[in-house]
């Protein structure tokens, strides 16, 4: 049964190449190490990469001189570069995110198989941050980044055959300790699923009543700026919160411990049953529990709904599937 007007907080919110040529200089000389990690972006990108800046140093003092790029049959794209080890084009969002919340912890490296994939799905800012900073966590493990592959299966229950949505194009990038999950749509953007509450929100597909609209048409769209807003602004962006509006994840690690990057804390019951924002919604009602094996659960529960907030509190737009 579609679900009347729900009431609540909103909760968190793509060869052959020639790199660039280090500039010799008395007092620094690019390690290899930084030159594997350009020959790591070799791939064949779905896009054009523009590189819209030079800057004379990176952060050891190096130098990067003009690179030429060369993708898939004999295409080639000849930029202005630097490449601050590993990183093209780390926009301003990406480094002002970093500046406010730190580099990422719990580092995981992105390897070349995973550059070429995800090089021909997402924007090359983000591909510039996983060269730079690898798939990592923030907030003590209350955020971590995920490789896409391994939430197809997932996405793929809760999308099914939606006309909007599908796991095709849809590419989960990172998830909180609670099954909240931040996505890229191919088509759309941005994505947020809260797996617990079986909500999904698009600005594109269902604007929030009292925010502008955005313009998504692919000739105004940003999408290097776009999709940075899968990284948390702070902690409590990336939090959840119980029936109290109070977020959830210390008081959850002071009762239960620290969760490991495979683990998340779950509702049970789960909200689908006991009510979204029922008295369960709370740090008594939570375990520790594997959380892929727990996401596909909750991925089964019942219909998710294509959700906006509205003056009043949330409000389901449609079914999903």
């Amino acid at each position: 049964m579609f679900p009347e007007t729900l009431t609540g907080r909103a909760t968190p919110s793509a060869t052959t190449r020639t790199i660039a040529r280090p500039l010799a200089s008395p007092t620094a000389i690019a390690p290899k190490r930084d030159a594997s990690r350009i020959n790591a972006t070799r791939t064949h990108w779905s896009f054009t990469c523009q590189f819209r800046q030079r800057c004379d140093q990176d952060y050891d003092g190096r130098r990067y001189d003009r690179c030429s790029l060369v993708f898939g049959e004999g295409r080639s794209y000849h930029a202005d570069a630097v490449f601050e080890r590993g990183r093209q084009r780390l926009n301003d969002a990406f480094a002002s995110r970093v500046k406010r919340n730190g580099p990422p912890q719990r580092i995981r490296s992105i390897d070349e198989e995973q550059v070429d994939r995800l090089s021909q799905k997402l924007p090359a800012s983000y591909i510039a941050f996983l060269l730079e900073f690898g798939f990592g966590t923030y907030f003590d493990g209350l955020y971590r980044m995920a490789d896409p592959k391994d939430f197809y299966p997932i996405l793929s229950m809760i999308l099914k055959g939606d006309k909007d949505l599908s796991h095709k194009d849809c590419h989960v990038l990172a998830h909180n300790a609670f099954g909240f999950l931040w996505i890229w749509s191919e088509r759309h953007g941005v994505i947020e699923i809260d797996t617990p509450s079986q909500m999904v929100f698009s600005y594109s597909l269902a604007r929030t009543d009292f925010r502008e609209q955005m313009q998504l048409d692919d000739r105004t769209r940003n999408l290097d700026k776009e999709i940075v807003s899968v990284l948390p602004r702070d902690k409590d962006d990336a939090d959840y919160s119980d029936v109290n509006d109070e977020p959830m994840f210390d008081a959850c690690v002071e009762a239960y411990g620290t969760p490991s990057v495979d683990e998340c804390f779950g509702f049970f019951p789960a909200l689908a049953f006991a009510g979204v924002f029922s008295e369960k919604r709370h740090v008594g009602s939570i375990k520790r529990v594997d959380a892929m094996t727990h996401y596909a659960f909750l991925a089964q529960l019942g219909t998710f709904y294509l959700t906006k907030l509205g003056p009043g509190g949330y409000e389901a737009v449609r079914p999903i599937g």
